[in-house]
């Protein structure tokens, strides 16, 4: 009998629903192998079935420890339709980054491969089941299951269905939680903002630790397209062009740092991106000659700037850049999705109007359920004060509104930035290093892109009373500590740090002081 997959409640539907539309029909390619809408239903199935033999019931948290592959996407799929939580881990993080969101999270079971098994041997607790998804079942699992229809299990779209790591204000990284309706908002949105259809050919070029990368997982799968995985660390400009060309690509869904290499690369050939229908790109405030030069080589090519916090599923805000921009304009952030409701609060605790300034806060469906075991952290960030019933996330983005009601992003109030779309507290750098011991006082400034093409950088500025190390020898260091991303650009030594009248570190004059000595070092 046909199910009506009218309205869906958890996200595993989409798989379940997306074998029945579309059939055998790709879903998924990487490196010339492909996984079906069929196919991918029946392995969530079977997945979903081993991790009840180990013991895996829903609402528990399970990881996952892999590189970006068709197996990913499997594991993912049974989690979720084991109404488990899925938990991504970046194979790159540091170890002690790595032990920390497995203690955090609680999980009991990680989905790996056998190398990433030898990995977290020395960095798991007792008790914690290490599942080797390159292993066959019986022996992954101890167990067997015998393939057959299974019953859909129950599911409510407020129950969770994933949480992801992200830099925070704790000197630790935070796990927010987001439930299943949250996510499927999403998607939904995603796929009618952008026309996804059965063509669609979507350029996957995202880590599958970075929440954005939901938007190439489930929306093609939603909307019966065609997802094309690629290495994200092979993001060359030439290589890329080649994916698109060779696979036809209709979309391509870009972090901040990948547009401006495309937009900067000087290629951009119409008849390599003549198939490619939409292009967009969020995480951070992307300089306008950037979408100037794309628009000037590829007029064809609709362009989307997109904003969220990760707390908000994504992104929750989408603009489409219609009209030709200026080099110094500032590219609004657009409007809220549906289902989704802004207020910006201006310093008199009343709502902003045309050109005025305020402090953006998000309610609605996309709104997290909140940081994973901790209410009084959460607690700090939602609100539900505005008398409408609802809760909201306080993001500490200054925003204004444009005559045509768009937003558009100003700064943040707080020391977290965003830098090749992720999100950097420079608490918890600042953290890492006086924590290693390289210096004796830490002050890290961040120095947003500009509009002449200087790129984002964070210079840690940093006080030391006895011998100092050398940079070389600093990042080694921090290279334990923190990911990549987090690791600061420059490392300036200096006497004292300036203080404000409150006693808080006077970062605007360490600011002035670097650009002083050093210029901009682009």
């Amino acid at each position: 009998m046909k199910v009506d997959w009218g309205s869906l409640t958890t996200v595993d539907q989409v798989v379940s629903r997306g074998a029945e539309l579309y059939g055998g029909r790709a879903a998924y390619e990487h490196d010339g192998s492909t996984l079906d809408f069929v196919q991918l239903a029946y392995d969530a199935d079977d997945l979903s079935r081993q991790l009840r033999i180990v013991g895996v019931t829903a609402g528990l948290p399970v990881a996952v420890l892999l590189e970006k592959s068709l197996t990913f996407i499997r594991a993912i799929a049974g989690i979720l339709r084991a109404g488990a939580i899925y938990v991504p881990v970046d194979t790159r993080n540091p170890d002690d980054r790595i032990r920390y969101i497995l203690r955090n999270s609680g999980v009991r079971h990680i989905l790996t491969t056998a190398a990433g098994a030898a990995r977290l041997t020395g960095l798991i607790d007792s008790g914690v089941q290490l599942l080797q998804m390159d292993r066959p079942p019986n022996v992954c699992f101890g167990g067997t299951a015998t393939r057959h229809e299974a019953a859909p299990l129950p599911g409510l779209g407020t129950n969770l269905a994933y949480i992801i790591y992200t830099s925070g204000s704790t000197h630790m990284p935070k796990g927010v939680a987001i439930r299943h309706d949250s996510l499927l908002n999403y998607v939904r949105e995603t796929v009618r903002i952008y026309e996804f259809d059965t063509n669609t050919r979507l350029l996957c070029l995202k880590s599958f630790s970075y929440d954005a990368s939901l938007t190439d997982i489930f929306c093609p799968l939603y909307a019966g397209g065609t997802a094309y995985l690629a290495n994200e660390g092979l993001v060359l400009p030439p290589i890329i062009e080649e994916k698109i060309a060779r696979h036809r690509i209709t979309h391509i869904s870009c972090t901040p740092a990948v547009f401006r290499l495309l937009a900067d690369s000087g290629s951009l050939s119409p008849k390599v991106y003549a198939t490619v229908k939409t292009m967009s790109v969020g995480g951070d405030a992307i300089p306008s000659r950037l979408f100037g030069k794309i628009q000037d080589k590829l007029p064809h090519i609709r362009l989307f700037n997109r904003y969220g916090p990760t707390e908000t599923t994504v992104t929750c805000c989408t603009y489409e850049l219609v009209n030709k921009v200026n080099d110094n304009e500032a590219i609004p952030i657009g409007r809220p999705h549906n289902n989704v409701h802004l207020r910006a609060i201006g310093q008199h605790g009343k709502p902003i109007g045309v050109n005025e300034v305020g402090e953006l806060y998000i309610g609605g469906v996309q709104v997290m359920e909140g940081y994973w075991g901790s209410p009084e952290l959460t607690a700090k960030v939602i609100t539900a004060s505005f008398g409408d019933r609802m809760r909201y996330y306080k993001t500490a983005d200054l925003v204004t509104i444009n005559e045509e009601g768009d937003y558009i992003f100003l700064r943040r109030l707080d020391n977290i930035v965003k830098k090749n779309g992720y999100r950097i507290s420079l608490d918890e750098v600042e953290a890492a290093i006086l924590r290693s011991g390289l210096a004796d006082e830490c002050v890290c400034v961040f120095l947003p892109e500009e509009a002449s093409g200087s790129r984002a950088k964070i210079v840690a500025c940093l006080k030391s009373a006895g011998a100092t190390m050398s940079e070389h020898e600093i990042r080694e260091q921090l290279r334990l500590l923190l990911p990549a991303h987090m690791i600061p650009d420059f490392f300036a030594p200096v006497s004292s740090i300036p203080k404000e009248l409150s006693g808080k570190p006077a970062r605007q004059v360490l600011k002035k002081r670097f650009l002083s000595q050093y210029g901009n070092r682009s």
